[in-house]
């Protein structure tokens, strides 16, 4: 199964910056319009097969938060 992935500390990346080893791009998106400073982002994914590929993860890259639908966001910096 894909799952969208970021980084709480860097919710919107720079292309280069991948949230875990093997994170797969997943498109661009514009981000900031809104206030005046856009940006192009990358958005990312990770193949997750099985509950091993799941704790392999969080072996990698630390604590997670699973959302629905289908996102993980890497719990390494302040969340709401």
């Amino acid at each position: 199964m894909r799952f969208k992935i970021s980084c709480a500390s860097r919710r919107d990346p720079a292309p280069d910056e991948p949230p875990c080893g093997n994170a797969l791009r997943a498109g661009t998106r514009m981000h900031g319009e809104e206030w005046g400073c856009p940006r192009v982002v990358q958005d990312w994914e990770v193949e997750l097969d099985s509950i091993e590929g799941l704790m392999a993860l969080v072996a990698e890259v630390g604590p997670i938060i699973v959302e629905d639908p289908a996102t993980i966001t890497v719990y390494d910096d302040y969340v709401e």
